[in-house]
């Protein structure tokens, strides 16, 4: 059989041993493009890999020389945002998706049979890779979207601000993908629960949590200021109002809060540059590594968050972590040992929290020992090797 794109014949159904991975941004950048290059460099080291569809990588991830086809949507948003169409986030956002996907799937390796590909910018690659007798993985780093859309909608709400999560086109673009997707990989129990709540059939979920570098993130030494840190997109979703209020009221004389992360949209800037009036609370962007090595506790209170890269981070780091019920990554904090899992939302809990971690030096050391260990044991060298398993049992299972 022929296919577009090259004379080499489609491989058949079922065979897994040539894939590609395909990513709306660049490999290595932020938290989703780490999450894809863990999976592109297992490919690599099985000797799976054909070919990398994104819009660039990020040269400091150490992955070497990857089979590259560029595609990019930046000139896209570029012009975008010259437009009135800037104060619409999220439809920006879908058409940069849409317009990706749709580039993506005209440019798959003749030869793939295994497609990865993250979920908002995957329908038509999914699509693509099934006429051509490949299998799907679609990546959801994101708990089931109609709980994202009603989840930020709540914040919004308590916040006095219409939060655009998605468009209606997008939310049924991405339901699509959950339907046509031959599976689909989540790295939590928490977003397995809401796709399973919201439908979706648990067989065709792959549960494979992600892995941190503990050679990059390491242990520093403290200056003894009690140094607050979060490390993320700084979006409502993070809930780190929630951890700027605890702050403010724990009362600790010289404490630092530092937020660290990009702003996703004007109403989160204006938040944050309110926060800012207190020198003591700080904002900043980049590396985050000497962030974590410099703080004394990490905290994330996500509203809905599919795992937190961050917090395999900071743990690896050293740091005593502090989570809510809905970040993902409570899958590997065990409460009262690497830190403690408060409820969502809750002020009162990260602040009686953060006040006995300040109090009691000799146990914010020993959860950070014990997170160190626990982020160790989390190395990402295991994501590749797991993900083969359980598609590996996930075809068997189907036979």
């Amino acid at each position: 059989m022929r296919v577009a794109g090259g004379g080499d014949r489609a491989p058949p159904r079922g065979a897994m041993t040539h894939a590609a991975v395909v990513f709306n941004g660049i490999l290595g950048g932020g938290g989703l493009g780490w999450g894809m290059a863990q999976v592109a460099g297992a490919f690599a080291r099985a000797g799976m890999l054909r070919r990398v569809l994104c819009g660039g990588i990020d040269g400091g991830i150490g992955l070497g020389p990857l089979p590259l086809t560029r595609v990019s949507t930046t000139a896209l948003v570029g012009t975008l945002f010259r437009t009135p169409l800037r104060s619409r986030d999220d439809l920006i956002r879908t058409l940069s998706d849409a317009s990706f996907d749709l580039l993506a799937s005209r440019r798959l390796p003749a030869d793939a049979d295994l497609v990865y590909v993250c979920s908002w910018a995957a329908l038509r690659t999914i699509r693509a890779a099934r006429a051509r007798g490949a299998r799907s993985v679609l990546w959801c780093p994101t708990p089931h979207i109609e709980e994202s859309i009603r989840i930020a909608r709540e914040e919004g709400a308590r916040f006095g601000t219409k939060t655009r999560y998605a468009t209606d086109w997008m939310r049924r673009r991405v339901l699509q993908e959950y339907a046509e997707a031959d599976w689909i990989r989540v790295d939590s129990r928490y977003v397995l629960e809401t796709m399973v709540r919201r439908g979706v059939p648990r067989e065709k979920l792959l549960l494979v949590a992600p892995g941190v570098d503990a050679s990059r993130f390491y242990p520093g030494q403290g200056d003894g200021v009690f140094r607050v840190c979060l490390v993320g997109q700084l979006s409502l979703l993070k809930g780190y109002p929630y951890l700027v209020r605890a702050f403010e009221a724990l009362g600790v004389p010289a404490g630092e809060l530092m937020l660290f992360g990009p702003l996703v949209d004007r109403f989160n800037r204006r938040m944050v540059e309110r926060y800012l009036v207190n020198p003591r609370i700080r904002h900043g962007y980049g590396d985050p590594v000497p962030v974590y090595q410099r703080a004394s506790v990490f905290v994330l209170p996500s509203v809905a968050d599919g795992f937190g890269f961050a917090v395999l981070e900071a743990m690896a780091c050293g740091l005593p972590v502090i989570i809510s019920e809905s970040t993902g990554a409570k899958d590997c904090v065990r409460d009262g040992e690497e830190g403690f899992v408060v409820p969502d939302r809750d002020v009162e809990a990260i602040r009686v929290r953060l006040l006995e971690l300040y109090r009691d030096p000799a146990l914010a050391r020993r959860m950070g020992r014990a997170a160190r260990r626990r982020a160790e044991g989390l190395d990402v060298g295991r994501v590749g090797p797991e993900l083969l398993r359980a598609l590996t049992q996930a075809r068997e299972a189907a036979r």
